[in-house]
């Protein structure tokens, strides 16, 4: 029955795009099954040499897996964390070690960035000692630590402490080799009250550091909830030589969401969604491009969803009580530049709903559809797509729910999990477990989508947690799976 229903689906899509194109294959190289705690979760899957390497949390309980290069087992580690103290900034592979990063907090309200190291070879720890204490600190609740990564360094930032509500807002970026060791370190301050600003993005291009922030105004309070208090900043910083050039983002009486940015070769490019209400549907996206070089805005406006795109099926969701909002709750995941002619805009539904019943701690995550706008160097919207899905998930992370994208020249690939029985009714269900669950794939281009279902839950034996998948070679990924308390990983083969 299960293979009717895939071979009637393919049929159906086929027959709907007008023309007949090859259902894509997965196949499946598994390692043996593992035992688990219920409420756990795969927070890190990597390929090193020949070796695999899964780190399973369990609230404050870790362990670590590796596995052959025939994904046998050989060797498990179990560490704690300390429950309320630390929570993890960064984890990474290194020279055949294991480098995990926590932000940890100190009595008397300090805070400090802890390190462990793992030896690969026998997962025996090799060093655990704090990476850098911050002493002064009154306000430790508002420091916030960010990790990057990249080739060959790894680098920290971190809000500075300060001791008067009455300085500037000032970050401390510190840049480490990938075995911890010091190499740079910079402080620069930008003209904003501390207390009233948030770094959205820090990046280290050459000698500069750019930074997307956004900034709240003080204003009386009878003016609250009559237009928006805040604005965005975008600086490029040069720390050698003290230099600090800016450009500030702001609409009345509109709610810009903060969206994504990029730096390159001296210009920021940035777009995200907007609203005319206060967590309100979305209207429209905001788009800016400024060139630092030579301190010249070239596009900083607004666009207006088009007819269209208001049109889009849709999973029917709403949160609101008035239910008259199509784009409510969106958060942009991507600002992709297609060519020098075209953008594309691609954003998922996200909501976090108290549960109806249990404690005040109970929730219910929804992963709705996903938005796709094709756009050119005009701002005009050629194209936009909405692929329909509904992920609910009750009182856990999420960990099953979202999507996976890689792109494939003009073509975007998504890989999430969906309800089977959601592809054959009027109406979608929700993905609430696992066992009605199918890996799913939709190639988006600029002219059409195509669905597919690739396997569905006993085909893989289980449900792969898929913001956990890992491209390791071309159409080959490592995927992390789990049936009930047990888990596995494998090595996914798309077929074309």
């Amino acid at each position: 029955m299960k293979n009717f229903k895939l071979i009637l689906f393919t049929f159906l899509i086929n027959i709907g795009c007008l023309h007949v194109f090859s259902q894509p294959a997965v196949k499946f190289e598994w390692s043996e099954y593992s035992r688990v705690k219920k409420y756990s979760q795969n927070i890190f899957l990597s390929k090193t040499n020949s070796d695999y390497v899964s780190i399973i949390k369990n609230g404050s309980k870790y362990t670590i897996i590796k596995y052959d290069s025939s994904l046998k087992i050989t060797k498990e580690h179990n560490f704690n964390l300390s429950k309320n103290r630390e929570r993890i900034i960064g984890i990474w592979i290194w020279n055949y070690k294991i480098y995990f990063l926590t932000q940890y907090e100190l009595k008397n309200q300090k805070v400090a960035v802890k390190s462990r190291v793992f030896e690969i070879n026998d997962l025996r720890i090799f060093k655990s000692d704090f990476l850098m204490i911050l002493d002064k600190n009154r306000f430790s609740r508002n420091i916030a630590y960010r990790l990057l990564e990249g080739d060959s360094t790894i680098e920290i930032y971190h809000t500075k402490v300060y001791e008067s509500n009455d300085e500037n807002f000032s970050l401390i970026y510190t840049t480490f080799s990938k075995d911890l060791k010091l190499l740079d370190k910079a402080v620069f301050e930008i003209p904003v009250k501390y207390t009233l600003c948030e770094v959205l993005k820090a990046e280290k291009h050459d000698n500069n550091i750019f930074l997307f922030t956004k900034q709240y105004n003080v204003r009386p309070i009878e003016r609250r909830g009559l237009s928006s208090n805040y604005y965005f900043g975008f600086y490029v910083a040069n720390p050698s030589n003290e230099t600090l050039e800016k450009y500030l983002l702001k609409y009345e009486n509109l709610y810009l969401d903060g969206g994504r940015a990029k730096y390159k070769n001296g210009k920021n490019e940035a777009a995200g969604f907007f609203s005319d209400t206060y967590k309100g549907g979305k209207v429209g996206f905001w788009y800016l491009n400024y060139d630092f070089t030579n301190f010249k805005k070239i596009k900083d406006t607004l666009v207006y969803f088009d007819k269209k795109t208001k049109e889009l099926p849709s999973n029917g969701f709403h949160k609101s009580v008035f239910k008259q909002y199509n784009f409510e709750s969106f958060i942009v995941d991507y600002l992709v530049k297609a060519n020098n002619e075209k953008n594309i805009l691609i954003a998922e539904q996200f909501m976090l709903i108290p549960a109806s019943f249990g404690s005040a701690y109970t929730y219910n995550r929804f992963y709705g559809d996903i938005l796709i706008l094709y756009f050119d160097k005009n701002l005009n919207i050629y194209n936009s797509q909405r692929i329909v899905k509904l992920q609910q998930t009750f009182n856990n992370t999420g960990e099953f729910s979202s999507y996976y994208i890689e792109r494939y020249d003009s073509i975007l690939y998504f890989f999430y999990n969906d309800n089977i029985n959601s592809i054959f009714k009027k109406t979608p269900h929700q993905l609430v477990w696992h066992k009605h669950s199918c890996l799913a794939l939709v190639k988006a281009s600029e002219s059409k989508n195509e669905s597919f279902i690739l396997a569905d839950y006993a085909a893989i034996g289980g449900i792969i947690q898929v913001r956990d998948i890992v491209e390791i070679g071309q159409n080959q990924y490592l995927v992390y799976a789990r049936m009930k308390n047990k888990t596995k990983i494998g090595i996914m083969k798309l077929i074309e």
